[in-house]
């Protein structure tokens, strides 16, 4: 066996292993394809070079025709040079039947040459692009795709703005670092066209999620970031006085209730150096109503040890204007509380598109 032999088959051995191990689909087709091309020649060899090898010539060209196809239909650069390299090689076959009697040596080195550079092609492909394709815009999918992932026959809501790149940003994100690839991008795009904001999807409750079509991944990476929000933000309140830090009150309710399909009231339980003690989901009802017993929130106080509450609940409408009804409701409890010396300190109504306090409204 030749040196130059030895030389081929090493590079087309590690072309093969490297494709496989480390490259998308498209490399490991490329591998295949020249793995059967490297076995098939040496069946069709019929003249040793000394005549036009028709056979070889054949399978020459039906490998062009595989690598200029996935030239064209991939985002891969490494086809495009082995598309060209193999161009060569049947560009080779044409001069030999047009060149009359040469040395057969130097077509048959032509051919190997030619490809030589194809496989070193695949190599170098299957060592940088795979690297590359997730640097810098995003990826295209070489990956068999997942049914799961299709995009979803629902209508969005509404078209993304411009403003809304950096939500879909962090959702895509999100989304990735669970196994969702680059799918992440269509999935965030239709998620936002759905919620709104990166803050309305992560709040959605998993049923909604789940009766828009996203599957378990999607649910699961969502209620991830919303118990990390919920966390951080309700130890705030646990480790500061929440008189002297009312923003981190109302940005963990908000977190909270901004985005709940039907009206729920909470109350925050507080020790008499103003920091949350216990939290308690009161009551729930329905889109624009929640039932409130004082008595019972009053009761509570007293189990918990609380010297002052933080009432809240939320508007589903979205509009964060107390109500009348809000109003009576809360001085009904603060009559309530006033034998036992609990001090309600605040009402807070929570909507979408912000939040009322009663305390800095005067009804307090």
């Amino acid at each position: 066996m030749h040196l130059t032999q030895v030389v081929f088959l090493a590079t087309m051995l590690a072309a093969l292993t490297v494709a496989l191990s480390r490259g998308g689909l498209h490399e490991r087709v490329g591998a295949g394809l020249l793995f059967v091309a490297a076995m098939v020649t040496p069946l069709v060899q019929r003249h040793l070079f000394s005549k036009v090898e028709t056979g070889i010539a054949i399978v020459d060209l039906l490998l062009f025709g595989a690598l200029l196809w996935m030239a064209l239909s991939s985002n891969r650069r490494w086809p495009v040079y082995a598309a060209a390299f193999q161009a060569l090689g049947v560009l080779t076959h044409l001069a030999r039947l047009k060149a009359g009697p040469v040395d057969g040596d130097s077509y048959g080195h032509l051919l190997v040459a030619w490809s030589y550079l194809v496989t070193v092609s695949l190599l170098l492909g299957s060592l940088i692009e795979p690297q590359q394709s997730t640097e810098g815009g995003r990826p295209e999918l070489v990956e068999p795709r997942d049914p799961l992932l299709q995009p979803l026959a629902v209508p969005e809501t509404r078209k993304l703005r411009a403003t809304d790149e950096d939500d879909h940003a962090l959702l895509a994100r999100l989304l990735a670092l669970h196994g969702l690839g680059s799918a992440s991008y269509g999935i965030a795009a239709q998620l936002l066209g759905r919620s709104g904001s990166f803050a309305a999807a992560v709040t959605t409750p998993a049923s909604r999620i789940e009766a828009w079509g996203f599957d378990q991944r999607v649910q699961d990476a969502l209620a991830l970031a919303r118990s990390t929000t919920q966390t951080t933000l309700k130890r705030n309140l646990e480790a500061r006085p929440c008189l002297a830090n009312q923003k981190h009150v109302i940005d963990y309710l908000h977190a909270e209730l901004a985005h709940l399909p039907v009206e729920q009231f909470r109350v925050l339980y507080l020790n008499v150096r103003h920091r949350l003690i216990h939290e308690e989901i009161h009551s729930q009802g329905t889109v624009n109503a929640a039932p409130v017993f004082p008595r019972e929130i009053v009761k509570r106080a007293l189990e918990v040890g609380a010297v002052g509450v933080i009432l809240a609940h939320n508007h589903p409408s979205g509009d964060p204007t107390a109500s009348t009804v809000d109003i009576q409701i809360t001085r009904a409890i603060i009559e309530a509380a006033r034998p036992i010396e609990v001090h309600v300190v605040d009402h807070i109504v929570i909507g979408s598109s912000g939040h009322f306090s009663m305390r800095a409204s005067g009804h307090i």
